[in-house]
């Protein structure tokens, strides 16, 4: 009996002492939830761009610029993760000529379904263009030049699913994109969470474009080689994977 009791004692205290335990102090630090640390400083700045793991970032490059009616911009490359979707657009100084007021523009396939969104742009999308979501802005004007702090406005596709045409929808919201711009190019971060048309996956398609002249196209990527089938050089949106 006074064996029993003893046991009955030492497993009361090993529960009381259980019940007591705050589980934080017993977290070693490599258990704590790490903070995150932005990758990208979206300054304009590419230096940080260059620390990256280069297997990680998708990129595409102006293709044929003697023949793409859309040469003003160099290239283009994006890098996500599970937070963020960050890019660069870089200027093709030798024949960018901003003039009044010259814009950016954004157009992304979120969702990477091809059966919502449209709007074919400088893109082969197919039968089935997909675009859902537009983020716009001004760069450059003639009063203030190349504009440092980037205003990003943000378009819902709101025409029928797969048409063409400019059928945008403003969307207020706060939070989700951020820019930046020098005399080289501008930079993004896209906030993944606060996507305005649904859940942004793990895949997805995008593309680049400069605007001026009252809304013409002027720079679009990414592009591809003319051909006998392409003779325009169209290419499809440039696809992007999220690393995790």
């Amino acid at each position: 009996m006074k064996k029993i009791m003893t046991l009955l004692a030492m497993t009361a205290a090993i529960l009381a002492v259980s019940c007591n335990k705050d589980p934080k102090k017993d977290k070693t630090p490599d258990e704590e939830e790490p903070e995150y640390e932005a990758p990208i400083v979206v300054d304009g700045d590419t230096a940080d761009w260059a620390k990256l793991d280069q297997k990680k970032v998708q990129s595409c490059s102006l293709k044929a610029a003697d023949t793409w009616a859309y040469p003003e911009i160099k290239s283009a490359k994006v890098y996500a993760d599970e937070l963020y979707v960050y890019v660069y657009v870089e200027f093709n100084k030798a024949v960018l000529e901003p003039t009044g007021d010259s814009h950016f523009a954004l157009y992304i396939n979120g969702d990477n379904n091809t059966a919502t969104g449209g709007y074919s742009g400088q893109w082969d999308q197919g039968e089935t263009p997909c675009i859902d979501v537009l983020v716009m802005g001004t760069y450059f004007t003639a009063d203030d030049g190349y504009i440092q702090n980037l205003g990003c406005e943000v378009y819902n596709w709101t025409g029928e699913n797969n048409a063409d045409g400019w059928s945008w929808g403003d969307v207020e919201i706060t939070g989700f994109a951020e820019g930046a711009c020098n005399s080289k190019g501008m930079e993004f971060a896209l906030a993944r969470d606060f996507y305005p048309a649904g859940t942004w996956a793990d895949e997805f398609t995008i593309g680049f474009q400069l605007q001026t002249n009252g809304w013409d196209a002027t720079g679009a990527l990414p592009n591809g080689e003319p051909s006998d089938d392409n003779p325009s050089g169209k290419a499809p949106l440039l696809k992007v994977v999220v690393n995790k």
